[in-house]
């Protein structure tokens, strides 16, 4: 963040006048500290923020650059919901979903434009219990979703199943970096890899949200499948007409 630097006009100082006396900058209101269960909110227009995923962000109304400010100065998560509507401005509580991603900024750029772009961590689901009142931003209680990782065969088969998938879809797209595909091979999370692939599925944001949503591995993991699968037969077609 930039910090402004106030510099003197370099005049002269008249002995015989009465010693100046200095007016303090006006004081911006303090914010009040949040309490432990809760999360300061930005709105998502267009994105669907998954745990394990670094993903870019562009905040560009006054509320979201404010909360944005405020938890990178204060080393606190921010909680990211999707809105039903990306068209509306004035987000209110009954305008978000109520399951969305706690992530950490791990980089905040300011751009030339005036433009705030921040690099976030995904970490862990949460579903938002009440919004609080009080705060230039929107906060929330929330429960934190903790992810189980059994590894019943079950889920083992369609971990493997999964990851089978995706690195042919890997390999499907032309423009897909070959690093990917060692990424893929090398997880050992059935949970991690449900929500880089979900991340990754070119599908509507709803869609996604029902991903984000599902917290049994299980479900989820067959939901993920059923996308990718669709994706890939589409890019099996536009190779062998390609060919």
């Amino acid at each position: 963040m930039n910090q402004k630097t106030l510099s003197t006009d370099g005049q002269g100082v008249d002995p015989k006048a009465p010693p100046a006396v200095n007016a303090a900058p006006p004081r911006q209101p303090a914010i009040k500290p949040l309490p432990e269960d809760a999360l300061i909110i930005i709105p998502m227009r267009n994105t669907v923020l998954f745990p394990g995923v670094i993903a870019p962000i562009t905040v560009g109304r006054i509320q979201s650059v404010t909360a944005a400010q405020e938890a990178v100065r204060n080393e606190k998560k921010i909680g990211f919901l999707l809105q039903r509507d990306p068209q509306t401005n004035d987000v209110q509580p009954t305008d978000l979903y109520w399951v969305g991603t706690a992530g950490q900024v791990v980089r905040y750029i300011t751009g030339a434009e005036g433009t705030h772009h921040l690099v976030v961590q995904g970490q862990s689901r949460f579903r938002v219990l009440e919004f609080l009142p009080g705060w230039p931003y929107l906060v929330a209680r929330v429960q934190v979703i903790e992810q189980r990782e059994d590894k019943n065969s079950d889920i083992e088969a369609r971990f493997l199943q999964l990851k089978a998938q995706a690195v042919e879809a890997i390999g499907l797209l032309p423009s897909a970096p070959e690093e990917l595909t060692v990424v893929v091979q090398g997880m050992t999370s059935p949970a991690l890899l449900a929500d880089m692939v979900a991340n990754l599925l070119d599908i509507k944001n709803e869609d996604k949200q029902d991903l984000l949503e599902t917290f049994d591995l299980k479900r989820r993991l067959d939901k993920v499948l059923e996308h990718l699968s669709e994706r890939v037969g589409v890019l099996r077609i536009s190779k062998e007409i390609g060919d």
